[in-house]
C-alpha cells in the first residue's frame, strides 16, 4: 500500500473498536478480542463504547487466546518477511 499508516490507523481505530461491539462472530477476526481474553479485569475505558463492550463481552479460553495471538504474530513475521525478501534495496555510495 502507498499508505500503510492510514490504513492500519483505520483498522485498529475502526474496524477493531466497532467488531467488538457488534454481535456475532467477527469479534472472533480482531486481536483485541484474545488480548481482552487474556486479561478480563482491565477496564478499556469509560464511555458509551465501554458499556456496550461490557453488554455484549465474550471471551476465548486461555489456551485459545494464546495459540490465536501466536498464529496471528506468525503469521504477520511471514509476511513482514516475504516483503523484505522481494524488495530491492539499493545502497548509494
Amino acid at each position: 500500500f502507498k499508505r500503510p499508516l492510514v490504513i492500519g490507523l483505520v483498522f485498529v481505530f475502526g474496524f477493531e473498536q466497532m467488531a467488538l461491539i457488534i454481535p456475532g462472530y467477527i469479534r472472533y477476526a480482531t486481536v483485541s478480542f484474545y488480548l481482552q481474553s487474556l486479561v478480563p479485569h482491565a477496564v478499556m475505558g469509560e464511555g458509551v463504547v465501554s458499556l456496550l463492550q461490557s453488554l455484549v463481552q465474550q471471551k476465548a479460553s486461555l489456551g485459545t487466546a494464546l495459540v490465536m495471538l501466536i498464529g496471528i504474530g506468525a503469521a504477520f513475521v511471514v509476511m513482514a518477511m516475504r516483503v523484505i525478501a522481494r524488495r530491492e534495496y539499493v545502497l548509494e555510495q
